[in-house]
């Protein structure tokens, strides 16, 4: 409502009858003209464009908001260090909250000199990465320890607009100390390796150097599950490979099946929910061959030349012969401990086969892979380490132990997912259990070492929870 003598402003926005929006300010004043006469005074400007401006602004101020945010959040989240620092060394920004939890005392502190705060000095620090980077225009990198924590330090120029002058740089802080912590334990770990290969006793490197253990019952463990108690039989995963690569040592590690399922060496996919069906079912499948006395395989030369052709693969060290060279020396090996004519083997290019269930057509599976046993020096270094551990696996059975350290540290050899997976703690049927819980028994009677041990976990106590070392898979 406009009164007499109060001007009456404001936006207005209307449809004009063409269809086009208008944003306006709009004036509007009475005043009188006589003794009865009044005039109302409208003025009104177009302002549609500066809105639509302003619309705009708005909608990118809210876009720069939120990558700002987003940036301060990907910032936060950084395992290291970083620091803007311009050419006079004042500090315009940070994220060095990984820092401050390392070193205390000292900060970069934006809008002061970086060296004051970070240093406590009164100029630049000698052979600073920082003042490097920006004086020669090149990255450059310093390793230093502060206050016990070794840090590799990353100074790297920022360039103007025309890429030409130097107005700043970056500076990064990178916590190394546990890198090198790994770097001299592996040197440690070479020198120990190498030691052994090269020590005039040596390590174990023909069949008859083979450890096996025997029993104060006289009866093989094995064969106790697989006959005695009738509770177990092959691994379809173990079967594949071998069949698919008509090893002659399948026979050796699997007994006939039942001819009323086609006979041969069958395996049973792991994980089979138990029931009166499937038991069944699965007890006409192949047995593991293991007798009755059996000696138990402990440590084998074969083995021995595949941790040899690991090291030799993946580190580079001196295991006295090149990694085909340990490769085809363990094969050979395991085909003289298992007895088995090892023929063209070495040379052949057959795969693992696809698994096929005669009872249950549901669990068939294709193999999951392609690696051949012989060896492919052209071949990069992840399939001969797959190769390597298959043939490792193949020549330790019955002994799945060592394989399921090497399939969580590794990846490898591949196995067939479980098929019912009932576990409640986490465990995926495609990576398989973690590790085992500390029994109850360890609870009751060693709590407190126990609980100590579990709070170094970094997860919980139970069988989902990655080890430290095997967290490849």
């Amino acid at each position: 409502m406009v009164k007499i003598g109060k001007p009456y402003r404001a936006e207005e926005h209307y449809v004009t009858t063409d269809g086009v929006d208008h944003d306006t300010i709009v004036m509007k004043s009475i005043f009188s003209r006589g003794v009865s006469g009044k005039w109302l005074l409208v003025t009104r400007w177009e302002i549609s464009q500066l809105k639509r401006y302003e619309r705009e602004l708005l909608i990118a101020k809210n876009q720069l908001e939120s990558a700002i945010k987003k940036q301060n959040l990907a910032l936060k989240s950084i395992d290291f260090g970083l620091i803007y620092i311009d050419k006079d060394y004042r500090v315009q920004w940070e994220e060095t909250t990984h820092l401050k939890n390392l070193v205390s005392g000292r900060h970069y502190t934006p809008g002061m000199i970086c060296y004051r705060t970070s240093a406590l000095r009164d100029q630049p620090c000698e052979h600073c990465a920082f003042k490097e980077a920006i004086e020669q225009k090149r990255i450059v990198r310093h390793t230093v320890r502060v206050e016990g924590v070794d840090f590799e330090v990353t100074g790297t120029p920022v360039y103007a607009d025309d890429n030409k002058e130097v107005i700043g740089g970056l500076l990064r802080f990178e916590d190394i100390t546990e890198k090198l912590k790994l770097d001299q334990a592996l040197r440690e770990a070479k020198e120990k390796a190498e030691e052994a290969v090269s020590d005039v006793i040596g390590v174990m490197t023909s069949a008859s150097d083979a450890a096996y253990s025997k029993y104060n019952d006289g009866m093989n463990p094995y064969y106790r599950v697989t006959s005695s108690w009738n509770e177990i039989r092959i691994s379809a995963n173990i079967t594949s490979y071998l069949s698919g690569y008509n090893d002659p040592r399948l026979a050796k590690y699997a007994s006939e099946a039942d001819a009323s399922i086609g006979g041969g060496q069958i395996g049973v996919r792991n994980g089979i929910y138990q029931s009166a069906t499937t038991q069944a079912n699965y007890t006409k499948f192949s047995r593991l061959n293991i007798g009755i006395d059996d000696e138990l395989l402990i440590m084998s030369a074969s083995e021995a030349y595949f941790l040899r052709a690991e090291a030799a693969l993946m580190y580079k060290w001196n295991m006295g012969g090149t990694p085909k060279e340990l490769y085809d020396a363990g094969v050979t090996v395991s085909m003289e401990e298992r007895k088995a004519t090892i023929g063209d083997y070495l040379k052949s290019e057959k795969v693992p086969a696809a698994y096929s269930d005669p009872s249950d057509s549901g669990k068939d599976i294709a193999a999951v892979s392609t690696v051949t046993p012989k060896y492919n020096e052209s071949a990069s270094v992840t399939e001969n380490l797959e190769r390597i551990l298959i043939q490792k696996w193949i020549a330790n059975f019955p002994n799945g132990w060592e394989t399921w350290a090497d399939i969580r540290r590794t990846g490898y050899p591949k196995l067939f997912p479980i098929v019912n997976n009932l576990n409640t703690d986490g465990v995926t049927v495609q990576r398989g259990m973690r590790r085992l819980p500390f029994p109850q028994s360890e609870y009751n009677t060693n709590n407190a070492n126990v609980k100590a041990a579990v709070s170094m976990l970094g997860g919980a106590d139970n069988s989902a929870t990655d080890l430290w070392w095997a967290k490849k898979n």
